[in-house]
Protein backbone atom coordinates (compact mmCIF):
# COMPACT_ATOMS: atom_id res chain seq x y z
CA UNK A 1 0.00 0.00 0.00
CA UNK A 2 2.94 2.57 -0.18
CA UNK A 3 1.81 3.82 -3.76
CA UNK A 4 -1.30 5.10 -1.35
CA UNK A 5 1.41 7.07 0.67
CA UNK A 6 2.92 8.45 -2.46
CA UNK A 7 -0.26 9.62 -4.10
CA UNK A 8 -0.88 11.64 -0.27
CA UNK A 9 2.54 12.58 -0.74
CA UNK A 10 1.83 14.12 -4.19
CA UNK A 11 -1.68 15.38 -3.06
CA UNK A 12 -0.05 16.98 0.36
CA UNK A 13 3.15 18.38 -1.08
CA UNK A 14 1.08 20.33 -4.17
CA UNK A 15 -1.14 21.45 -1.60
CA UNK A 16 1.51 22.90 0.56
CA UNK A 17 3.59 24.37 -2.72
CA UNK A 18 0.23 26.11 -4.11
CA UNK A 19 -0.20 27.52 -0.85
CA UNK A 20 2.73 29.94 -1.70
CA UNK A 21 0.89 31.68 -4.64
CA UNK A 22 -1.28 33.41 -1.85
CA UNK A 23 1.57 35.63 -1.59
CA UNK A 24 2.46 36.87 -5.32
CA UNK A 25 -1.47 36.52 -6.25
CA UNK A 26 -1.93 39.41 -3.42
CA UNK A 27 1.22 41.40 -4.18
CA UNK A 28 -0.05 41.58 -8.02
CA UNK A 29 -3.92 42.40 -6.77
CA UNK A 30 -2.16 45.12 -4.80
CA UNK A 31 -0.27 46.52 -6.96
CA UNK A 32 -3.05 46.57 -9.48
CA UNK A 33 -5.19 48.33 -7.65
CA UNK A 34 -2.55 50.79 -6.23
CA UNK A 35 -2.10 51.74 -9.97
CA UNK A 36 -5.52 51.55 -10.91
CA UNK A 37 -6.91 54.18 -7.66
CA UNK A 38 -3.59 56.44 -7.17
CA UNK A 39 -2.50 56.72 -10.34
CA UNK A 40 -5.34 56.01 -12.61
CA UNK A 41 -2.86 54.00 -14.46
CA UNK A 42 -3.87 50.11 -14.13
CA UNK A 43 -1.24 47.63 -15.19
CA UNK A 44 -2.88 45.59 -18.79
CA UNK A 45 -1.99 42.09 -16.83
CA UNK A 46 -2.83 42.26 -13.13
CA UNK A 47 -5.87 41.59 -13.14
CA UNK A 48 -6.14 38.87 -15.45
CA UNK A 49 -2.92 37.29 -13.49
CA UNK A 50 -4.34 38.25 -10.51
CA UNK A 51 -7.96 35.49 -11.16
CA UNK A 52 -4.84 32.87 -13.04
CA UNK A 53 -3.08 32.61 -9.98
CA UNK A 54 -6.39 32.21 -7.96
CA UNK A 55 -7.46 29.54 -10.08
CA UNK A 56 -4.68 27.76 -9.80
CA UNK A 57 -5.07 28.04 -6.36
CA UNK A 58 -8.54 26.74 -6.43
CA UNK A 59 -7.93 23.78 -8.55
CA UNK A 60 -4.98 22.12 -7.08
CA UNK A 61 -5.88 22.77 -3.33
CA UNK A 62 -8.41 19.90 -4.52
CA UNK A 63 -6.77 16.78 -3.82
CA UNK A 64 -4.92 18.20 -0.99
CA UNK A 65 -8.57 19.21 0.65
CA UNK A 66 -9.53 16.01 -0.17
CA UNK A 67 -6.72 14.17 1.32
CA UNK A 68 -7.26 15.87 4.51
CA UNK A 69 -11.31 15.78 4.41
CA UNK A 70 -12.14 19.05 3.77
CA UNK A 71 -14.53 19.60 1.36
CA UNK A 72 -18.38 20.23 2.57
CA UNK A 73 -20.74 17.40 3.24
CA UNK A 74 -23.68 16.34 5.45
CA UNK A 75 -22.75 14.81 7.76
CA UNK A 76 -25.95 14.36 9.97
CA UNK A 77 -26.91 10.69 8.64
CA UNK A 78 -23.51 9.60 8.37
CA UNK A 79 -22.40 10.04 12.30
CA UNK A 80 -25.16 8.30 13.54
CA UNK A 81 -23.74 4.95 11.72
CA UNK A 82 -21.22 2.51 12.17
CA UNK A 83 -17.57 2.56 10.82
CA UNK A 84 -18.47 -0.05 8.45
CA UNK A 85 -21.74 1.79 7.33
CA UNK A 86 -19.95 4.65 6.97
CA UNK A 87 -17.35 3.74 4.86
CA UNK A 88 -20.68 1.31 2.26
CA UNK A 89 -22.32 4.98 2.44
CA UNK A 90 -18.66 6.76 1.33
CA UNK A 91 -17.98 4.34 -1.64
CA UNK A 92 -21.99 4.44 -2.80
CA UNK A 93 -21.25 7.90 -3.00
CA UNK A 94 -17.53 8.15 -4.39
CA UNK A 95 -19.02 5.80 -7.35
CA UNK A 96 -22.17 7.78 -8.06
CA UNK A 97 -21.29 11.34 -7.89
CA UNK A 98 -17.68 11.87 -7.29
CA UNK A 99 -16.23 9.42 -9.68
CA UNK A 100 -18.54 10.87 -12.60
CA UNK A 101 -17.67 14.78 -11.68
CA UNK A 102 -14.21 14.27 -11.45
CA UNK A 103 -14.25 12.55 -14.62
CA UNK A 104 -16.46 15.22 -16.47
CA UNK A 105 -13.91 18.05 -15.06
CA UNK A 106 -10.42 16.03 -16.69
CA UNK A 107 -12.72 14.98 -19.92
CA UNK A 108 -13.76 18.33 -20.90
CA UNK A 109 -10.87 20.12 -19.44
CA UNK A 110 -8.91 17.94 -21.78
CA UNK A 111 -10.77 18.65 -25.08
CA UNK A 112 -10.83 22.22 -23.72
CA UNK A 113 -7.53 22.25 -23.94
CA UNK A 114 -7.03 20.56 -26.66
CA UNK A 115 -9.50 23.21 -28.79
CA UNK A 116 -7.34 25.79 -27.12
CA UNK A 117 -3.97 24.87 -28.51
CA UNK A 118 -5.82 24.60 -31.96
CA UNK A 119 -7.60 27.58 -32.07
CA UNK A 120 -4.05 29.19 -30.49
CA UNK A 121 -6.53 31.02 -28.37
CA UNK A 122 -5.79 34.07 -26.20
CA UNK A 123 -7.42 35.99 -24.03
CA UNK A 124 -9.53 39.00 -24.99
CA UNK A 125 -8.25 41.11 -22.93
CA UNK A 126 -5.39 43.88 -23.96
CA UNK A 127 -3.20 41.75 -22.66
CA UNK A 128 -4.15 38.99 -24.42
CA UNK A 129 -2.10 35.68 -22.83
CA UNK A 130 -2.04 32.56 -24.53
CA UNK A 131 -4.55 30.62 -22.33
CA UNK A 132 -4.02 26.95 -23.29
CA UNK A 133 -1.83 26.84 -20.61
CA UNK A 134 -4.03 27.96 -18.14
CA UNK A 135 -6.73 25.62 -19.34
CA UNK A 136 -4.15 22.81 -18.73
CA UNK A 137 -4.70 23.17 -15.07
CA UNK A 138 -7.91 21.91 -14.81
CA UNK A 139 -7.40 18.43 -16.12
CA UNK A 140 -4.08 18.20 -14.41
CA UNK A 141 -5.71 19.09 -11.02
CA UNK A 142 -8.82 17.17 -12.26
CA UNK A 143 -6.23 13.90 -12.05
CA UNK A 144 -4.63 14.41 -8.88
CA UNK A 145 -8.11 14.92 -7.56
CA UNK A 146 -9.29 11.54 -9.21
CA UNK A 147 -6.09 9.97 -7.65
CA UNK A 148 -6.55 10.89 -4.42
CA UNK A 149 -10.09 9.79 -4.38
CA UNK A 150 -8.91 6.62 -5.45
CA UNK A 151 -7.18 6.56 -2.49
CA UNK A 152 -10.11 7.03 -0.37
CA UNK A 153 -11.57 4.85 -2.29
CA UNK A 154 -9.26 1.39 -1.51
CA UNK A 155 -9.29 2.87 2.00
CA UNK A 156 -13.29 3.20 2.40
CA UNK A 157 -13.54 -0.53 0.78
CA UNK A 158 -10.74 -1.61 3.46
CA UNK A 159 -12.44 -0.53 6.57
CA UNK A 160 -16.14 -1.85 5.04
CA UNK A 161 -14.18 -5.13 4.72
CA UNK A 162 -11.69 -5.17 7.70
CA UNK A 163 -13.35 -2.43 9.80
CA UNK A 164 -10.97 0.20 12.09
CA UNK A 165 -9.93 3.44 11.18
CA UNK A 166 -9.81 3.95 7.24
CA UNK A 167 -8.25 7.32 6.94
CA UNK A 168 -5.00 5.63 8.76
CA UNK A 169 -4.76 2.86 6.41
CA UNK A 170 -1.50 3.27 4.41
Amino acid sequence: MSWLRFIDAVSERTGQLVSWLLIPMTLVLVYAVALRYVFNNPPVWGSEMGMFMCAALGLFAGAYTHLNRGHIKVDIILMRLSTRKKALAEIITTILFFFPFVGLVIWFGFTGTIRSIGFQEVSSSMWAPVLWPIKLMIPTAGCLLFLQGTAKLIRDFYTLLRGGDYHKIA
